[in-house]
């Protein structure tokens, strides 16, 4: 399967696994993923002779890598230790209960990111052609929205530790307020009523249903009461 390795970036996840400076946590991370693709970009697989290669010999001086597929069509001995052996140096191993036949992962695995970091790259770059829609956790963010210089010079629209720009749309995923136990999607935003924020929450979880909107000069306002209608619909 794949994981997310940055934005636009998608790595398979033995590929990473078995990279030679990677290594998994006891939670599932994986770290120095990054390391890895960067060091791998020039790299040319013994096999197929393309670039890319993650996955080296354990052997010492061994000049040999590969790509995990490529490793595997080429005889290499995967060790539960995740260390991999060449076929030139494969016949060398003694220890063949060390040897992993099953490389398959069933448990929870990912790569271990600075979201933060990503997000601001992101956001600081110049996006033409591509355009990405951000998702952490459950909020999916649509628009970081925008202040005009007439409302930077309004206090109403920012303080000391936020700001609330014109525009700002998200979705966050969260309890119904119809049906206990499950989730649907509340779309928020922020718009400028009367030169104020307000902020806007509106839920529509069947197109056969008439959506609900909440409007307050405070996202805890809005908020506060979608949480009272769902703690009542399930007392």
């Amino acid at each position: 399967r794949l994981l997310n390795l940055d934005v636009g970036r998608w790595c398979h996840l033995n590929c990473a696994l078995w990279s030679t400076e990677v290594y998994e946590t006891v939670s599932g991370a994986l770290m120095c993923v990054e390391q890895a693709y960067k060091r791998s970009i020039n790299i040319e697989c013994a096999s197929c002779k393309q670039k890319g290669a993650s996955l080296t010999c354990f052997s010492p001086r061994c000049p040999n890598a590969y790509h995990f597929p490529c490793a595997v069509d080429s005889g290499c001995v995967f060790h539960k230790n995740k260390t991999i052996m060449c076929p030139v140096h494969a016949s060398r191993t003694t220890a063949t209960d060390q040897i992993l036949e099953d490389k398959s992962v069933i448990r929870k695995v990912w790569i271990n990111r600075d979201e933060v970091k990503q997000i601001q790259t992101y956001m600081t770059e110049e996006h033409e052609e591509t355009s990405y829609t951000l998702r952490i956790g459950g909020l999916v963010l649509h628009n970081v929205g925008q202040l005009l210089p007439h409302q930077l010079q309004s206090a109403v629209f920012h303080n000391r530790n936020f700001i609330y720009p014109v525009g700002y749309n998200v979705t966050r995923f969260y309890w119904s307020m119809r049906r206990p136990n499950r989730r649907c999607a509340y779309h928020c935003s922020i718009i400028d009523v009367n030169n104020k924020p307000m902020f806007r929450i509106r839920i529509q979880e069947n197109v056969d249903e008439p959506a609900q909107e909440f409007l307050e000069p405070t996202a805890k306002a809005a908020w506060h009461k979608i949480v009272d209608e769902i703690d009542a619909l399930r007392r």
